[in-house]
């Protein structure tokens, strides 16, 4: 019995695992939780890489096709078979007036005379041929930084003119990016003259009430026209005089307040005039949220009312280029030159815009891998990305400005 007894006992020792059968064991499960893992961290990796691609796409549709709409707009006058040229009310001494308002008149003498539905500015050293350094933390930069090119101002020989970025914009752009300012204008519709104007009234009634007070507005009859600040509310228009920054008129002196007397066949538009812009959030912003992203500015009421809201997030930079018909050698409905808004020779000429936009992802894509440097080129500007591991994708737009493709005017 006894022996029967330890031979049971030694039979139940020899049941267990031996030393190196465990630390197989354990070395083949570290080996399959190890490619368990490893194929999670993959997963998530792609996972996270596929939906920043995503928005980073989203994002870029999503504001290319405003600008689109935005665009080709750019020039009309609505049921007016031609351009009109306006009569110019608005005071051509104010600051910025001369970049962003200008509108084709012969009653200045001291700013372009022909209309500009859209106008840019160039920041230093950005342009073809150039190279920039970005930054993980782009910070925004002097106005002097950023160009825009004015020749012949006054159309008889004046000198040139170097235009800086207006004071509302200078501490909202990121250094590094263009801005442009298209301007177009909106019918009203249902909104008229009730019965004929005189031209020397200091008002004209129309025949319902309006909310564009504030607003640059234009009233015309196709042959002749009028555009300027609009200061009354209710069922009239007005152009009496004003500070710049809500918008001022010039005091006609002796001569009559309208281009001509209106009656029901005129119509009312409202100038509609964004600025697209990289920047950065408001800094009354109590979120946390600093990264660039595209904005848009609207300067339609003037320079002491501008309105700014982010179109889309993750774009760190934006560089536009300006379709140019030559007067003498072109046929005003193809481009001859691709110019930067600090080379434009003259805007009316500019019958097409390019923009090139670099998206960036919020987040970095890199854990665990070693940074590389990127490099995009953008308008003819070699940009180097900072070794952030961040995702990014670069986008083309060509637009062509529909309403300035017109057979040139020769003299």
């Amino acid at each position: 019995m006894l022996n029967l007894f330890h031979k049971h006992r030694a039979h139940t020792r020899q049941g267990g695992f031996s030393v190196a059968e465990l630390l197989v064991a354990i070395t083949l499960g570290i080996v399959v939780v190890g490619a368990v893992i490893q194929l999670f961290v993959g997963s998530r990796a792609t996972q996270m890489s596929t939906s920043a691609m995503a928005n980073v796409q989203e994002n870029a549709r999503f504001a290319f096709e405003l600008i689109k709409d935005e665009f080709r707009g750019l020039g009309s006058y609505g049921f007016c078979a031609g351009k009109p040229s306006p009569r110019n009310h608005l005071n051509e001494s104010c600051p910025n007036y001369n970049a962003i308002y200008s509108f084709a008149s012969d009653a200045h003498t001291g700013i372009d005379r022909w209309d500009r539905p859209i106008v840019g500015w160039e920041y230093s050293e950005t342009g073809p041929r150039d190279s920039f350094n970005g930054e993980e933390y782009p910070a925004s930069a002097g106005a002097n930084q950023w160009t825009m090119r004015l020749t012949n101002p006054d159309r008889s020989g004046g000198a040139e003119i170097s235009l800086p970025l207006p004071d509302f914009l200078e501490d909202r752009v990121v250094k590094g990016t263009d801005v442009v300012v298209v301007r177009r204008m909106v019918p009203v519709d249902g909104l008229w003259p009730a019965g004929r104007q005189v031209p020397d009234g200091d008002f004209l009634t129309l025949n319902r009430a309006h909310d564009l007070q504030g607003r640059l507005t234009m009233i015309t009859s196709c042959s002749k026209s009028d555009v300027f600040f609009n200061t009354d509310g209710a069922d009239t228009l007005r152009a009496n005089t004003g500070s710049c920054g809500s918008g001022a008129n010039i005091d006609p002196g002796s001569s009559e307040m309208w281009a001509t007397a209106y009656d029901e066949t005129a119509q009312v538009y409202s100038a509609r005039i964004y600025a697209y812009f990289v920047g950065f959030p408001d800094e009354d912003d109590e979120s946390d949220y600093t990264e660039p992203g595209l904005y848009r500015a609207d300067l339609s009421r003037g320079p002491d009312n501008v309105q700014i809201e982010e179109l889309a997030g993750g774009v760190e930079n934006l560089q536009v280029l300006y379709g140019y018909s030559d007067p003498i050698e072109g046929n005003g409905e193809t481009v001859d030159y691709w110019y930067t808004a600090a080379e434009v020779p003259l805007w009316r000429y500019v019958i097409a815009a390019r923009l090139s936009v670099l998206m960036r992802s919020s987040e970095s894509m890199g854990a665990g891998r070693q940074p590389e440097a990127q490099s995009f080129e953008l308008g003819g500007m070699t940009f180097n990305a900072p070794k952030d591991m961040r995702m990014r994708q670069l986008f083309h737009l060509t637009v062509g400005l529909r309403n300035q493709q017109v057979m040139i005017e020769r003299d």
